[in-house]
């Protein structure tokens, strides 16, 4: 399809063509724009080491009188004494809700931090996007190399 057909398809549907080819053009552009556009698909998985390394935590009075004892993924309370899983940025679930979210998505339901993920490109997305130090893996030597990747910004 060319792209000058594109406002064809959308000034024939205005006029009210309606025509049975119109619904199959649809659904070939629909189906460019998913095979195009892979960042459609959002944060991955968390990293299993780091789902099974979370820290279990037995919740006391004082934990509850200092933090918001609710559970933001089920929206329940936590009672004194019931055990729950400590994400890295402090932030307390049930095990039994924290563990499913963290096995389709990287960040806490509050604040959004960010966990490690097992997805190596999206690990390097995201030290690009922070402006780290991203390792080279496209080499196929076994010489190690970091890549830096920066930008130079105007003076002021």
């Amino acid at each position: 399809m060319d792209p000058e057909d594109v406002g064809v398809y959308f000034v024939d549907e205005q006029e009210g063509s309606g025509d049975a080819s119109d619904y199959e053009a649809y659904e070939v552009l629909f189906g460019q724009f998913v095979e195009h556009d892979s960042n459609i698909k959002g944060s991955p998985p968390a990293a299993k080491s780091v789902i099974e390394s979370l820290p279990s935590v037995l919740l006391t009075e004082e934990d509850v009188a200092q933090a918001n004892a609710l559970c933001a993924v089920c929206k329940d309370g936590i009672l004194v004494g019931e055990r729950v899983k400590q994400l890295p940025c402090s932030h307390l679930y049930h095990e039994d809700c924290i563990l499913p979210w963290l096995g389709i998505r990287n960040t806490c339901p509050v604040c959004r931090f960010e966990l490690p993920t097992d997805d190596p490109e999206y690990e390097k997305w995201k030290a690009r996007r922070a402006g780290g130090v991203v390792p080279d893996d496209d080499d196929d030597d076994d010489d190690s190399q970091l890549r830096v990747d920066f930008e130079v910004l105007p003076e002021a």
